[in-house]
């Protein structure tokens, strides 16, 4: 483990990794290496499960972590990963090793731990401690924020100044471009919301919220405006958002996304029964994923473009989700509070991983998608995981071998393109 401190020094190598080079003299030398790192690779804490289309690495106290609960996990622009405990404040991972940061200001709160982290558009590293005060990473070094005490639940925007989070008590917490507020820092209250209450921010910077009496409002330089269907309809089941400032809304009336100054009718025209929606996220490619009448659907622009069918044969309900994330390619990873991970394909395969697949615990604390495409899970007493897609596909005599042992492999002329290869016994 490495020593603890408080300032942040870098190591070589692109995008914060350490680089390894080496040279073989031959061919042989160098099947030899790929062969014995692949083996590395799968004896070290990696776990392949059958039939299964992803992998899952994991990292505890023995691999450097400080301890065991990890409550959160983000990527800064230098690919760092930075990994918070419940109890041993931050640690910084490069890939190969942790670094494990006692936080300057920690000794001044009855907690040690972090809640949560956020990375900023700027690339700032923003903390949520236990001891409900508020920090940054800047320039190498950790600052304490005024706003104190305050409990985060999500950067809601940072596209531009100002950054602007939620609290736990339903408001938003702005960093101020003036100097009039106290500390650079303000409040700005949201009429109606309920404790940890989620917050959308649309494309000119106003910011939208369902109520607790299921009413959306839309807040426009601090004042709260109610938002109404053309029919009248004003209550709502769900409201999203998008990465591209897009608002969508469902009711017992359709799907409606926020466009041209009004709501504009996205409802896919072919559903079974009435409309009963109970769950809403965009899919990130214009689209959105969309639970109705107990079916989890892919539509965009009025369509139905996907379904996910095995989700029904596992009894999942949007309920129990904690985190949903999109995959960057149409698909969607959802984190459930005690069922595992699952992976939902753009075209809607579905690909669940549990305890049975490697994970240390099917209740997941939080998760985040890194820019390579591998995902991150946390769990409390269950370290920190990985999941990236496999490599290899192994092919036995469930998948229609005659033998489960195969001596050689090749392709014949008769082969149609793209097609995998014959196995000879």
């Amino acid at each position: 483990m490495q020593p603890h401190s408080s300032q942040v020094s870098s190591f070589s190598g692109p995008n914060g990794m350490r680089e390894v080079n080496f040279s073989c003299k031959s061919k042989s030398s160098l099947v030899w290496i790929w062969f014995a790192g692949w083996f590395l690779i799968f004896a070290f804490n990696t776990v392949a499960a059958p039939n299964q289309d992803s992998m899952v690495k994991t990292w505890d106290v023995d691999d450097g972590l400080p301890e065991s609960s990890i409550s959160d996990v983000a990527q800064t622009p230098d690919g760092f990963l930075w990994v918070s405990t419940l109890n041993s404040g931050v640690s910084r991972f490069d890939g190969v090793r942790f670094v494990n940061f006692d936080l300057p200001f920690a000794a001044k709160f009855p907690s040690h731990g972090v809640r949560r982290l956020f990375v900023d558009a700027s690339g700032v590293l923003w903390l949520n401690g236990f001891g409900n005060y508020l920090a940054s990473l800047r320039h190498g070094e950790f600052h304490l924020e005024p706003p104190s005490p305050v409990v985060i639940t999500w950067l809601v925007s940072s596209a531009s100044n100002p950054v602007v989070f939620s609290t736990k008590e339903g408001q938003l917490l702005a960093h101020a471009a003036d100097s009039s507020t106290t500390f650079g820092w303000k409040s700005i209250p949201a009429p109606g919301a309920a404790q940890y209450n989620r917050f959308f921010a649309d494309a000119l910077g106003n910011f939208w919220y369902r109520r607790a009496d299921g009413q959306v409002a839309r807040l426009v330089n601090g004042r709260d405006e109610l938002m109404a269907l053309k029919s009248g309809a004003a209550k709502f089941s769900v409201i999203t958002g998008d990465s591209a400032g897009r608002i969508a809304v469902t009711n017992t009336e359709g799907l409606f996304v926020w466009e041209h100054g009004g709501f504009q009718d996205q409802t896919p025209k072919k559903f079974d029964g009435n409309f009963l929606p109970r769950g809403l996220t965009s899919d990130g490619q214009g689209g959105w994923w969309l639970e109705v009448n107990g079916r989890l659907r892919r539509c965009r622009n009025g369509k139905w473009i996907a379904e996910s069918i095995g989700r029904l044969e596992q009894k999942r309900t949007w309920s129990r989700i904690r985190f949903e994330q999109p995959d960057g390619e149409g698909g969607l990873w959802l984190a459930y509070v005690d069922g595992g991970v699952i992976h939902l394909g753009a075209a809607g395969a579905l690909s669940a991983l549990t305890t049975k697949d490697g994970l240390p615990s099917n209740r997941v604390r939080t998760m985040m998608q890194d820019r390579e495409g591998n995902v991150w899970a946390t769990f409390e007493r269950g370290g920190l995981a990985r999941i990236r897609p496999r490599l290899f596909q192994s092919v036995g005599s469930r998948g229609g071998l005659a033998d489960s042992v195969a001596t050689s492999v090749c392709e014949d002329a008769t082969a149609p393109s793209g097609s995998a290869p014959s196995a000879a016994r």
